[in-house]
């Protein structure tokens, strides 16, 4: 039946919408992806890497840390002074 009947449009009413729904969702969530690996290094002049646009990413340890894979590379291999023996050494404890 075509789709062009009366018929064959109600056979498939409201499936186009979800069809549009989860493309545009998935549309969206790839300009986000695209947005975020076009971002310039927030580290600016005192970015590791080239400073140019690449992918960001966060300090897995939550100190709030964003910068470029060379960026992030460096603030790693550098202690987070939440890290306890870090503590310690900083103030001597123990």
């Amino acid at each position: 039946m075509p789709l062009t009947s009366a018929a064959g449009a109600s056979q498939h009413r409201g499936t186009a919408i979800v069809e549009i729904d989860r493309i545009v969702n998935r549309v969206l969530a790839a300009n986000r992806v695209i947005k975020r690996i076009s971002e310039a290094c927030p580290q600016g002049t005192d970015c590791a890497g080239d400073g140019e646009h690449a992918r960001i990413f966060d300090c897995e340890q939550g100190c709030g840390f964003r910068g470029c894979t060379a960026c992030l590379m460096e603030h790693e291999a550098e202690p987070h002074w939440s890290d306890s023996d870090t503590a310690r050494e900083r103030y001597q404890i123990g």
